[in-house]
């Protein structure tokens, strides 16, 4: 149930404190002890893991992550004190890692939905296709297009096509300015043109990561 929530948040949290700080391997320690936090709510949790995890926010966070891991094990496990408020920096660095992981994966899930508006009004604009709203789609979210891969997403949404075919649609692309070609014939690349990223920036794609504290006294 989702009031047992914040219950498994602090229990999947204090997994991952103990086994970093008891470090018991010579390599991988915070690996393996982010994967047991990331156990730890899978198994517990009725919410799907995609959206319990918070390796993006911890990667971003590099040095936050090691100072209050520093604070709470005062530098040497094996001698701290052992006095149980000691955690409370690091359950709060985790409580705001959450928060701040779900807000983003929110903001991207509403913006993604911006986004397939918005390319499905270009692509009826282009008159052509639908099916190459699957190139566009990728580009709209900052990535390079390649026949392949656009090959690759059509056959992942039951639609595959011949190279010959992808290639004219892709060079189609570039001819309304949707996508701008880049290298050769054989090793040709797409990145999105100025519609594409204005449509981007407008569904809200790509932003900076906000930091909330919700801890913070205001």
């Amino acid at each position: 149930m989702l009031y047992e929530l914040p219950k498994q948040l602090i229990s999947a949290a204090m997994a991952h404190l103990n086994f970093v700080l008891i470090h018991p391997f010579k390599d991988g320690n915070g690996r393996m002890a982010r994967i047991i936090q990331s156990l730890a709510l899978a198994r517990k949790s009725e919410v799907a893991p995609v959206f319990m995890g918070i390796e993006e926010y911890l990667g971003r966070r590099t040095q936050p992550y090691y100072d209050v891991l520093a604070k709470v094990g005062q530098n040497d496990y094996s001698k701290a004190d052992y006095d149980s408020e000691l955690a409370r920096p690091w359950l709060r660095f985790m409580l705001t890692a959450h928060l701040n992981q779900a807000l983003e994966i929110r903001h991207r899930i509403a913006s993604a939905g911006k986004a397939a508006q918005e390319m499905e009004k270009l692509v009826e604009r282009s008159g052509l296709p639908e099916r190459v709203e699957q190139a566009l789609y990728g580009a709209m979210f900052g990535n390079t297009v390649t026949r392949a891969r656009y090959m690759d997403a059509l056959e992942e949404a039951g639609e595959p096509v011949s190279e010959q075919t992808a290639s004219r649609d892709l060079g189609a692309l570039a001819k309304q300015g949707l996508l701008i070609a880049n290298g050769d014939k054989r090793d040709r690349s797409y990145a999105p043109g100025e519609s594409i990223k204005a449509a981007s920036r407008e569904a809200g794609l790509g932003y900076k990561w906000r930091d909330i504290d919700p801890f913070e006294v205001k």
